[in-house]
């Protein structure tokens, strides 16, 4: 029977190098199990466990054709998981399995640089999921490690410590700073997701969706997490204007609210001030739509208005973006409604809520004005028992008549449904409108930090000559019933502290605040560096942004860094070198020098021992003993192994010396 393949076909010196690269790819791996399937990473851990361990015990190595099956049965899995082997989650698992794979294939020095080859892909691979500061440093920390492997199986028999080979590996990775600033000012950008083709089932969804029903965004308003940043050309508007529209709903099923499909259009707009100009810096969602400022002026390329005056791209946001906006404070939308939109904007499920059509009935038989209605609405709310909490009890049966005259607890959903319940009821037109409100105010870079915390619910009345108005139920409740929850602002909550507590509560702030100033540099400046940013670049530089030129430019600043780098190796080759015995030795030198021993001018290795020898008795065996092998080392003849049997000697001595100490 043909007997396995063992498992240690490397030389010793060389199987301390491959434990450790088992363990730089099984650190790559771990962050993948949060964008991949989780079968995926565990298998790929499960494999180089194993061979860690074969590794450890001197097992055997499973046959050429049970590691071929095994690779066939992982592509089918990859195949059968996104029913394609091409695109971002498909590739990198293939890659993922088969790195952990060729591990088990390892027999020579050559194949442990292909698999540091594979560690330095999957190392990069998670930046198509991510692009934040702590998954860079972490990527730097692999990347360090796997350079220092990659030196160490070219430094021969004497390698340097682990110690030089790691400050030499972050010494490599700066030499390639100027050709990764290059490509990244120079090389072409392109619109749209990764791969050409919209985003994968499993990439994450976050912040608000398109319908809203009791409880949707009190769970949501829980996350801390940003929704998006956004910076002003002048003044930032006051607090009571910073209204961000994402979704406007008009359709109700009794309990739901959702976009009516028969309604397209944004409606007519008639701008009745100056515009405010901004730039939004979104995070990744995996949605189309994008916040904008009460009231929408301008549409960013490639985006779109749809109904109620909401802004959208044609791609779902896989990656942060800057978008450069407008918006006006002042304006009439919609001054006229068609039969078919106002019909639409007064809906109400045949049936529902009896008894808040029944209060809606009494309010126009006493005053008949919309502006009357409303009012007569807002005082109710602010009149009556009602509070703003995350935690209200359940609705029963008909969910307004049971939120308006049964719990009357409830967030900012609960008060916008009804509200709007109401006024239809009325024969007010009237819709729900969901986005974000507020935001913390960034001073050390001056911008504003909208939170998900920050998502809101309001609603649009429609009135005769003003179009669409926007009210704020939740505005209307009395400040003394306001219950405090998670959801409450993280500046109001620094802010409330008092003493020594409030002192370090402010100062929590402050540096949450600073370490926010940081991200938001990194993801205006890196992350969202897209095709636009890439053209106002260029064009500050007086440089064209088109291909030719861009590739024109790569070309030139390429050839200069190569002239460049040349320069420096020739100059480097006209030094003069230090031999291997005397690089060991000057390590010696440099702890003697810590004991105030320093050799004179002209002084021989022989010479000085006897010095120290004198000079620290405690000393002398160990000063005799290198410098006989140092001067043996560099002097004597003989072959190869005789000049590296005696180096090792020299090397032994002197970490023995050191142990001791």
């Amino acid at each position: 029977m043909k007997r396995r393949t063992p498992a240690i076909a490397l030389p010793l010196d060389q199987r301390p190098t491959f434990g450790l690269l088992l363990a730089v790819l099984a650190f790559a791996a771990v962050p993948l199990l949060a964008p991949l399937p989780p079968w995926v990473p565990a298998s790929a851990l499960g494999l180089l466990a194993l061979r860690a361990l074969a590794l450890w015990r001197h097992r055997p190595m499973p046959p050429g054709w049970l590691l071929a099956l095994a690779g066939l049965a992982g592509g089918v899995l990859v195949f059968a998981q996104f029913h394609s082997l091409n695109g971002r989650e498909a590739g990198i698992s293939l890659l993922l399995l088969g790195s952990a794979l060729k591990a088990y294939e390892v027999r020579t020095r050559r194949d442990l640089i292909v698999l540091i080859y594979l560690g330095y892909l999957l190392s990069l691979s998670h930046f198509l999921f991510n692009q934040s500061i702590p998954w860079v440093l972490y990527a730097l920390l692999l990347l360090t490690t796997l350079t220092a492997l990659l030196a160490r199986l070219h430094a021969g028999p004497q390698p340097p410590s682990w110690f030089v080979l790691s400050r030499n590996g972050v010494f490599r990775l700066l030499a390639a700073a100027p050709l990764m600033l290059l490509l990244f000012a120079l090389f072409p950008r392109i619109e749209g997701p990764l791969w050409g083709r919209p985003a994968q089932d499993r990439t994450a969804v976050t912040g608000l969706a398109n319908d809203l029903a009791p409880g949707s965004i009190a769970r949501l308003v829980q996350s801390q997490a940003v929704a998006f940043r956004a910076t002003f050309n002048a003044s930032p508007p006051p607090p009571e204007q910073r209204y961000w529209r994402v979704h406007v709903m008009n359709h109700f099923d009794g309990r739901r609210w959702s976009v009516s499909p028969t309604l397209t259009g944004p409606g007519r707009l008639r701008p009745e001030g100056a515009p405010l100009r901004y730039s939004l810096l979104l995070q990744a969602s995996g949605q189309r739509w994008i916040p904008a400022l009460d009231m929408p002026d301008s549409l960013p390329p490639q985006t779109r208005l749809g109904n109620g005056h909401t802004l959208s791209t044609a791609h779902p946001i896989e990656r942060t973006r800057k978008f450069d906006m407008s918006a006006i404070s002042r304006y009439v939308l919609a001054p006229s409604l068609s039969p078919t939109v106002r019909r639409a904007d007064l809906q109400l499920p045949a049936g529902s809520a009896p008894r808040a059509r029944a209060l809606a009935q009494q309010w126009r038989q006493e005053d008949s004005a919309p502006q009357a209605i409303v009012d007569r609405a807002l005082r109710y709310i602010h009149d009556q028992p009602f509070y703003y909490t995350l935690q209200p009890p359940p609705l029963h049966g008909d969910v307004t008549d049971a939120f308006l005259f049964g719990t009357r607890r409830g967030f900012c959903e609960h008060y916008a449904s009804a509200f709007t319940v109401l006024m239809r009821a009325a024969g007010i037109p009237a819709r729900v409108v969901t986005g974000y409100a507020g935001g913390e105010w960034n001073p050390v870079l001056h911008y504003l930090l909208v939170r998900q915390s920050d998502a809101h619910a309001w609603v649009e009345v429609w009135l005769a000559k003003r179009g669409w108005v926007r009210i704020d139920p939740t505005s209307a409740i009395a400040a003394d019933r306001v219950q405090q929850g998670v959801a409450t602002g993280t500046a109001q909550a620094f802010a409330s502290g008092s003493g020594a507590s409030g002192a370090l509560q402010r100062w929590i702030g402050s540096l949450s605040m600073s370490l926010d100033s940081v991200q938001y540099f990194w993801d205006s400046w890196i992350v969202a560096f897209g095709p636009q940013q890439q053209r106002a670049f260029l064009h500050r530089l007086g440089l064209q942004a088109d291909w030719f030129h861009l590739g024109l430019y790569m070309t030139a600043g390429t050839g200069l860094l190569a002239l460049l780098w040349l320069g420096a190796g020739l100059l480097r080759r006209h030094r003069p070198r230090t031999d291997a015995p005397t690089r060991l030795y000057r390590r010696h030198l440099r702890r003697l020098a810590r004991l105030g021993l320093r050799p004179a001018d002209g002084e021989g290795a022989l010479d000085f021992a006897e010095r120290v020898a004198h000079r620290q008795p405690r000393e002398a065996d160990h000063a005799r003993r290198i410098a006989a092998l140092y001067a043996e080392a560099r002097y004597a003849g003989g072959d190869k192994p005789q000049r590296e049997r005696r180096l090792r000697l020299l090397a032994e001595a002197l970490d023995n010396h050191s142990s001791k100490k």
